[in-house]
């Protein structure tokens, strides 16, 4: 449990005060006392907004370097298509980066993001904030130590029907978000698929696109060792949320975001540092807290804060490319295609 202790070694920014900033930062900076000196957002509307939820005042500017002299690091979230150039101004600027998922939209963005790190002396994190959950950090603390012998099998079923509140359109638009649901919900599950079994050998990707974004799409993988694994998210109706595992010693179940879990006693007995299930679950916004007191220790020089780095982050990032130019329609039978002639 992280205590509300005040970090006040880092100036902050935030750069764009969307929906996410509202229903998960907050919380978290109030929580930590570690408070933001610096808003900005096109919208006076949208800062104003956090600015009340924060209950202070904050230096605004048009462009973040404007006031570069009032803060040492910074949360980015901003469409996709944003991630890249302001980061890469941020950076090589020396400012620390924490920005929001995904990294970017291709793995070339994510190679230059992670270049400009280096050139300002800066450090870049992404906010895939499912490695603070205890349960899957104790799955990943499994796998490594071969606790349930040979995985055979995952499968990995999450989604929703869309409901979270945005603040813009930028979400259904594919020139700014880069694509739908796998690389929204999918950032997060396919950092997951390699965080625990490494990149795939092989893949079959099937979506609905139609020339906008992807709200259904299926990916099923194959690794050399005989690992196969299928991942199904969508945006359309209520699935498990959940990752199933088929290995030598049994069966295992955990909600996707870490909540519980389930499985044969042999499967459940191994015991990591931060001990063995249960675990009390996480809420969305505590992740946030984690995820930023873990930010704030990387950006000072802390190699082993739990965080996912810039050069972690982008193989996920080309895996998602990979699921995008092996594409496939997914088969809805219920609608009738006219194939182009």
């Amino acid at each position: 449990k992280i205590e509300g202790a005040a970090i006040d070694t880092l100036r902050l920014a935030v750069v764009g005060c969307g929906a996410v900033i509202e229903q998960r930062y907050v919380h978290a900076f109030k929580k930590l006392k570690w408070m933001p000196s610096v808003l900005i957002d096109p919208s006076p509307n949208r800062s104003k907004s956090v600015a009340g939820m924060l209950g202070g005042r904050f230096a605004e500017a048009g462009r973040a370097l404007e006031l570069a002299e009032a803060f040492d690091a910074a949360v980015v979230s901003v469409p996709h298509a944003l991630h890249e150039p302001l980061c890469l101004e941020l950076l090589r600027a020396g400012k620390h980066v924490l920005v929001e998922k995904p990294m970017a939209e291709t793995a070339d963005s994510c190679a230059r993001m992670n270049h400009a790190a280096g050139e300002g002396g800066a450090r870049i994190a992404v906010a895939l904030m499912r490695h603070q959950a205890p349960s899957l950090r104790w799955l990943k603390a499994a796998l490594n130590a071969d606790a349930f012998g040979k995985v055979k099998r995952f499968t990995i079923r999450e989604g929703y029907e869309y409901a979270w509140p945005l603040t813009t359109d930028a979400m259904w638009r594919k020139e700014q978000a880069g694509g739908g649901v796998l690389m929204d919900t999918g950032a997060h599950t396919m950092d997951q698929v390699i965080w625990w079994f490494g990149e795939p050998d092989d893949i079959e990707y099937f979506d609905d696109c139609d020339g906008g974004v992807e709200a259904n799409c299926l990916i099923r993988m194959h690794w050399a060792n005989g690992l196969e694994g299928e991942v199904e998210l969508t945006r359309t109706r209520v699935l498990s949320n959940t990752i199933k595992l088929t290995a030598e010693k049994g069966r295992l179940s955990l909600g996707i975001t870490g909540t519980g879990v389930t499985g044969d006693e042999a499967m459940l007995g191994f015991a990591s540092p931060l001990g063995k299930p249960p675990f009390a679950p996480i809420a969305g916004p505590g992740l946030f807290v984690h995820l930023l007191s873990n930010f704030n220790q990387y950006a000072q020089g802390r190699d082993d804060a739990n965080v996912v780095t810039g050069e972690q982050a982008a193989r996920s990032v080309a895996l998602i490319e990979r699921c995008y130019a092996a594409r496939k329609r997914l088969n809805l039978p219920w609608i009738a295609y006219q194939e182009a002639v």
